[in-house]
């Protein structure tokens, strides 16, 4: 079976589904439990799960595709490299080691993430009838949302931690800016992707930081 072939077969789509939300409810789970550590530190390993299913179900394995990530994902970690050396972009913080090599100070798996993050929140609101400008206005959006319940979260995870203890307001107004300049550009390359991989991938991160904010409240 080809990749083009597997991204179009409803049992691997399925599948794929069952997987993402697997993960994230066996990590909630664990944490909840008490193993903090051991799921926490897993961290890297999702993130490259879900950029391989990703890889795999729009699919953005040909030339065009990878090379569309590739500026996406460059797009994101300059604007983070510029972020954390300069303070302009979203303030004054600083990456932990929870998310491996960093490069500049950010780590690789913040590229990726950006990349993941832009491509399915992008596909999500595709599907509306409206402007694409304004379908990059919602897709946006939908980033600094789920950004809005990593936040509280970060130091915990050891992403990352801001000098002042907090993020401050213009930094989800740059977070929003670069993804939606960055949403534009994915909708202008006129790649097609799958919605039920790109919803359930955004809903499962959703739910979980939704759900661990809730924990570490009680």
């Amino acid at each position: 079976m080809t990749l083009d072939s597997l991204a179009k077969n409803k049992k691997a789509i399925n599948l794929a589904i069952f997987i993402i939300w697997l993960v994230h409810v066996s990590a909630i789970i664990g944490i909840f439990l008490g193993y903090d550590n051991w799921f926490i530190t897993k961290t890297p390993l999702n993130l490259l799960l879900l950029l391989i299913i990703l890889l795999v179900f729009f699919p953005l394995t040909y030339k065009k595709g990878l090379v569309v990530f590739a500026i996406i994902f460059l797009g994101g970690f300059i604007s983070e490299v510029i972020g954390v050396n300069t303070g302009l972009l979203f303030g004054s913080y600083q990456y932990g080691n929870n998310l491996g090599l960093k490069i500049a100070g950010v780590p690789l798996l913040i590229g990726i993430n950006w990349a993941v993050l832009v491509v399915v929140s992008a596909e999500i609101s595709k599907k509306i009838r409206i402007p694409v400008w304004l379908k990059a206005v919602i897709a946006a959006g939908l980033m600094v949302l789920l950004d809005f319940f990593i936040e509280p979260l970060a130091p915990y995870l050891d992403f990352w931690t801001w000098t002042n203890g907090h993020p401050p307001l213009f930094n989800y107004v740059t977070w929003f800016v670069v993804a939606y300049g960055l949403i534009l550009f994915y909708y202008k390359s006129g790649i097609r992707g799958n919605i039920q991989i790109a919803s359930n991938i955004y809903l499962s991160q959703l739910f979980f930081f939704c759900l661990l904010n809730i924990e570490r409240i009680l």
